[in-house]
């Protein structure tokens, strides 16, 4: 303690400041030598360059699963002319196989005809508290068909049980050579609020031209991104 006062033991004070700086500075330099510390170093670097989320993202495709609106008539028929919500005719397995030849398909000249079907469940791994979902996509493909020249619209809107919007993909002039339409919106959603997701198909013949025209869709699906 006596070297804390004036003369000579300022000398000394300030002397083991100095090789205390010096041994701590060595000691840096002996770890950036030391090899095991220079590969530790390395590996660090590595794996934050190269980390990513994916481990705590998922993704999960839902399809239709059943008609939900059963027993209304709504004017659509499935490949084989048979109108939807009829007894033993399911329109919904023609909208998730993903095939051309399997659709649902509007009268002539629809004129806000729509249709309801379910969607799959959300899947296992989506967290049963909380709100994981983060984003909600909704695609379909569609074509107009019929020999007339009228312009067809179509849209489909995925929704919450009790009847809330979530996303809806549309266009407005529906090409005769098919299209995919696709829309997609951030939202916070539960796993049981997924459970209840449905979609509405509505077609609607927008004006001009003549003769018949009718709107055939042949998938919808729905992707969701959640946090696990």
């Amino acid at each position: 303690m006596m070297w804390l006062r004036g003369g000579s033991g300022s000398v000394r004070w300030r002397w083991l400041v100095a090789a205390a700086a010096v041994l701590v500075a060595a000691g840096a330099v002996g770890l950036a030598l030391w090899p095991g510390a220079a590969a530790l170093l390395d590996v660090t670097a590595a794996k934050l360059t190269t980390q990513t989320f994916t481990d705590v993202v998922g993704t999960a495709t839902l399809r239709p699963s059943a008609d939900r609106d059963a027993g209304t008539h709504n004017d659509w028929d499935n490949q084989n002319g048979q109108r939807c919500n009829q007894p033993a005719v399911n329109c919904y397995t023609s909208l998730r196989d993903g095939s051309s030849i399997t659709y649902i398909t509007t009268g002539n000249n629809p004129n806000n005809r729509k249709a309801e079907f379910e969607l799959d469940n959300a899947p296992s791994d989506v967290p049963g508290s909380g709100s994981p979902v983060v984003l909600v996509k909704v695609s379909f493909n569609a074509q107009k068909t019929g020999s007339g020249s009228r312009t067809i619209s179509a849209s489909v809107a995925v929704k919450r049980s009790d009847g809330t919007n979530v996303v809806t993909a549309s266009d407005s002039n529906i090409a005769s050579t098919g299209e995919t339409v696709t829309a997609e919106a951030s939202t916070s959603l539960s796993k049981a609020q997924v459970d209840g997701l449905y979609v509405v198909v509505t077609a609607d013949t927008a004006g001009g031209g003549s003769g018949n025209n009718q709107l055939r869709v042949t998938e919808i699906t729905v992707e969701i991104t959640y946090l696990k």
